[in-house]
């Protein structure tokens, strides 16, 4: 499964020859990028330890990235700071022993959203693209048409920093999702917060939003190991059998991480 979403981004911007600085970009490539994906291959735990070396590594990429973006000029809209987020996900999840198991991969195009009925009566299913998600794919037969169908256990949403625009697609998102598959659990996954706590709604789509910068230009160790120990929650309730054994709980079972 292809999730290096930022490594494919740099190598469009070399191969484009963005702003005329598509050799300066090979250069940090070279340097920064190939080191911090090898590093971060590199790490085979899961436990807290392990996640916390991840992060290490990240702050220490992310200096490089904010000079590679100053010096080459890159904007916000092409999309290369979130993306760092994007495949930092997939370091912190591609060694969970259920993703295997479960057979799941990640993805972040055409996430199933529902069917509906177009205006011709024929059956049409609803996708939604997202910056990360953890599911599976199927091969499905619709109307002697053969469909990719992606369902997702978790989708997470990537940002820089979130405003009020952003938190209102990311719950049209959620949403989305939900009328597709309600059990997906949906987070945003960001560096810095800009909604007012006094806009945030008692009840929304979105499970969660986690915000890993401190005010201090670094990325929270903590908080980082709390996103992964609630997406790994989530993994291992779809892998443990739909057993209730009592005297326990009925509506929310303990799950342990290992």
């Amino acid at each position: 499964m292809n999730w290096f979403y930022h490594g494919s981004n740099i190598e469009t911007k070399i191969g484009n020859d963005y702003h005329n600085k598509g050799e300066e970009i090979r250069r940090f490539r070279e340097l920064h990028y190939d080191t911090f994906r090898e590093e971060m291959l590199g790490i085979h735990g899961i436990d807290n330890e392990s996640c916390n070396r991840k992060v290490k590594l990240l702050n220490q990429y992310y200096l490089e990235v904010d000079r590679c973006v100053e010096d080459c000029g890159i904007t916000h809209q092409s999309k290369f700071r979130p993306t760092v987020l994007e495949e930092f996900c997939g370091y912190l999840f591609h060694r969970l022993p259920e993703v295997n198991e479960l057979g799941l991969g990640f993805f972040h195009k055409n996430i199933f959203a529902g069917i509906k009925i177009d205006a011709t009566g024929r059956m049409q299913i609803d996708t939604k693209d997202v910056d990360f998600c953890i599911g599976k794919g199927y091969e499905i037969l619709v109307e002697e048409n053969e469909r990719r169908l992606i369902v997702p256990v978790v989708a997470i949403e990537c940002k820089t920093y979130i405003d009020n625009t952003m938190f209102s697609e990311a719950q049209f998102t959620a949403q989305k999702l939900k009328n597709g598959t309600p059990d997906v659990r949906v987070f945003v996954l960001t560096e810095k917060n800009e909604v007012a706590l006094d806009k945030l709604p008692s009840q929304t789509p979105v499970d969660e939003i986690f915000v890993i910068r401190r005010p201090k230009p670094h990325i929270d160790e903590s908080v980082v190991w709390d996103f992964f120990q609630e997406v790994s929650r989530t993994i291992k309730r779809v892998a443990i059998e739909d057993t209730i054994r009592l005297p326990g709980r009925l509506l929310n079972l303990e799950i342990e991480l290992t």
